[in-house]
């Protein structure tokens, strides 16, 4: 009886993998932006290192590469700080494309509201 109890755990972890990605590029983002914005002296110490890191991989592979190495360990070192049990388990390694199709037509909003127009 073992087994529900080790997916619980499983689910948790997945729950605590999912916040410890999203955490990790949106720090990276917005690090990313404040260095460029020349502030990287006012960000912490861990955002620095991370960053140091990041430039060390730039001259290594191309951006978008050292990009996601940079998210995957900073998404490492969170997981682990957020609680999550073991090893991290894989996440998606990209976001996935936007939907091309996704289009909806606006209406002009003047002809509906012409009827509950106040007298």
């Amino acid at each position: 009886m073992k087994r529900p109890e080790a997916v619980l755990v499983k689910a948790a972890d997945m729950l605590i993998a999912r916040r410890a990605d999203t955490r990790a590029r949106a720090d990276f983002a917005t690090w990313k932006m404040i260095a460029k914005l020349n502030g990287a002296s006012s960000l912490p110490a861990e955002a620095q290192n991370f960053l140091a890191g990041y430039r060390t991989l730039l001259a290594k592979m191309n951006e978008a590469d050292a990009t996601e190495a940079t998210i995957r360990l900073m998404y490492k070192t969170y997981y682990s700080e957020m609680g999550g049990g073991g090893s991290p388990p894989e996440i998606r390694s990209s976001p996935t494309p936007p939907v091309a199709d996704n289009v909806t037509a606006l209406r002009s909003g003047r002809q509906e509201n012409r009827r509950f127009r106040l007298r």
